[in-house]
């Protein structure tokens, strides 16, 4: 019997992902993607036992390898189901089989994912919703399908029960039945789930996550934390030569994965800080799977877990031979904005500011960066980073670079907050405008009136500090501009802010 391979995947996903600001919608989507590769995984691999054998399985995309007389004909049902499927007809499928190309299963990668390409541009980019035969008026969650549902969600539409496109509806209760059930899923596979963990109530709303009664001039601001493995499309391209080495692959970065969400839910179980007054964790998680990750937390926790997971995954490698392994490491966005920025808008922020790091990183070895961007308001950046970047820059902006984490940050901090309570503030931001004005002289002679201000001895020390944590070979204003930019989440613990 000649082997066959079927490739599925989830795609022109903005139709589904990026067409509401709802959480539980939004949630409820990527979940529903996460899920879709499982379903197939157990529910039609038990339909077709013995057929259907799972090479790779990532958020939206599944290879298996097909052992039947028909693969046509188990290509076609699977579509087809999918298209049937009450949780999984309002995304949009490819679904493709190619023969083994025998002894090189690289190009036989290669030659079915060409055919699904192919057959993206041929069909519809979004699943079209039934005719609208009652007339109904329109979704007023999305304002483009029919509103033939109803869920509760009076807080977004002021509405007790509006009627809501089935895409929606679909999507909000199964992103409101499945929160729980993700973690649990996850660290499950892992070795159980601890019991601190499986008493966790959570947070339903961002303006819950972002609740403080601490933090007064961080309340009602967000983190959004979105990490992307650099090159993993590579790695497997190089050095996944067959099957067994793509599902080694695939198992070694998900059982990474599931090991740092299990050590971060004990971690962040036990940190007051982390939690409401009635005791639910603030944490929101929007993209899991794949070599993406997208977290939703405090502001005052955002640089804690931006560490939190590169100190998890600093040494995390794929095994190429018993000695040598590669680094798997990633690109990071950090978004700090109020809770009312709308969540899609931040989301894709965040994977620009990674993808930032990406073009920077491009030709060079692979490292552990990030970038960051702070929104003061509930507006939020319409142009490209780049472009946004050049305005507001100016010429300074060509030597921007991306930052590494900062080992130790539990350490690092308290020294920190002790260090920037006696700084006055308005001399660092002086001395930030001035380098962004005029980075040449404009900015030396801010820095001696700085040095005159605080004496010269403690002025050593903040600068030495504050070019370890935003090191810039090419330029010297930018660790300022940085520590100007992030000062109030940095120094968390200051009771006000130092003045000049």
């Amino acid at each position: 019997m000649k082997e066959y391979y079927l490739r599925v995947e989830g795609v022109n996903l903005s139709s589904v992902l990026e067409d509401t600001a709802q959480l539980s919608v939004v949630r409820g989507g990527s979940l529903l993607l996460r899920n879709v590769i499982k379903d197939i995984t157990k529910k039609w691999g038990e339909k077709w036992k013995g057929k259907l054998e799972p090479i790779s399985t990532g958020a939206s995309m599944g290879l298996f390898r097909i052992c039947s007389d028909k693969p046509e004909d188990l290509c076609n049902q699977l579509a087809t189901d999918l298209t049937l499927d009450p949780k999984f007809q309002h995304f949009t499928f490819v679904v493709d089989i190619q023969p083994g190309l025998k002894g090189d299963f690289r190009k036989t990668q290669e030659a079915i994912t060409a055919r699904s390409r192919f057959r993206q541009l041929q069909q519809l980019s979004l699943a079209l919703p039934p005719s609208n035969q009652s007339q109904s008026e329109p979704c007023k969650v999305d304002d483009l399908r029919p509103g033939d549902g109803r869920i509760k969600i009076r807080r977004t539409t002021g509405i007790e029960r509006p009627p809501v496109s089935r895409s929606v509806q679909e999507r909000h209760n199964f992103g409101r039945r499945r929160k729980w059930k993700f973690y649990e899923e996850e660290i499950t596979e892992n070795g159980g789930v601890a019991p601190e963990i499986k008493a966790l109530r959570f947070s339903n709303e961002l303006n819950e996550i972002a609740a403080s009664t601490r933090f007064d001039n961080l309340k009602n601001k967000l983190a959004v934390v979105y990490f992307d493995g650099n090159g993993f499309g590579s790695i497997q391209r190089e050095h996944c030569k067959d099957a067994k080495a793509l599902i080694r692959f695939d198992e070694t970065v998900q059982g990474y994965r599931r090991t740092f969400l299990k050590t971060f839910l004990l971690k962040i179980s036990q940190d007051r800080d982390f939690k409401t007054d009635d005791n639910r964790l603030q944490l929101e998680t929007l993209l899991w799977g794949g070599d993406e990750i997208t977290l939703v937390v405090p502001a005052w926790k955002g640089f804690w877990t931006l560490n939190y997971f590169y100190e998890q995954s600093k040494d995390w490698t794929y095994p190429i031979d018993d000695r040598n392994g590669i680094p798997l490491t990633h690109a990071g966005g950090l978004v700090f904005c109020h809770y009312k920025t709308p969540i899609v808008r931040t989301k894709k922020l965040a994977k620009d500011l990674a993808d930032q790091v990406k073009d920077y990183l491009l030709g060079k070895e692979r490292r552990n960066l990030f970038e960051y961007e702070v929104l003061e308001s509930i507006d939020f950046p319409t142009e490209p980073v780049g472009t946004f970047w050049n305005r507001r820059f100016g010429a300074l902006a060509c030597c921007r670079q991306p930052l590494p984490p900062i080992p130790d940050w539990d350490k690092v901090k308290p020294e920190l907050e002790k260090l920037l309570k006696d700084i006055p503030k308005g001399q660092v931001y002086e001395l930030a405008n001035k380098g962004v004005k005029n980075p040449d002289a404009g900015f030396q002679e801010q820095r001696k009136r700085f040095m005159e201000v605080i004496r010269k001895d403690r002025f050593r020390i903040l600068e030495e500090v504050v070019k370890r944590l935003f090191p810039n070979a090419a330029c010297e204003v930018w660790p300022w501009v940085h520590l100007l930019e992030l000062w109030d989440y940095l120094a968390l613990d200051l009771e006000e802010p130092a003045h000049a």
